[in-house]
């Protein structure tokens, strides 16, 4: 099995960002929700994807959901296209 996403926030102040990792994926759901919810809070508008795997529209649409449409659009500059266009 593919390993469960992650999302910390890394760094502080002004450097600080969100740290997404592994496969952010349907059948992680449960995992990615329960992560996102330690986070969600969190006023951080930077990114840091270059470890996320796999992004499928469920685990766009939990993203979403958590940031909202203003930060999910700087998650989204932060992808590659195909994993871009699950965001916008």
């Amino acid at each position: 099995m593919s390993e469960a996403g992650r999302i910390a926030v890394s760094g502080e102040g002004a450097g600080a960002q969100m740290v997404l990792a592994g496969q952010w994926t349907l059948s992680h759901h449960s995992v990615l929700r329960r992560q996102l919810a330690g986070v969600r809070a969190s006023p951080v508008r930077a990114f840091d994807t270059s470890a996320l795997g796999a992004l499928d529209t469920a685990g766009a649409a939990l993203l979403l959901e958590a940031f909202g449409a203003e930060r999910a659009r700087h998650l989204a500059a932060a992808l590659a296209p195909p994993q871009r266009a699950l965001l916008t």
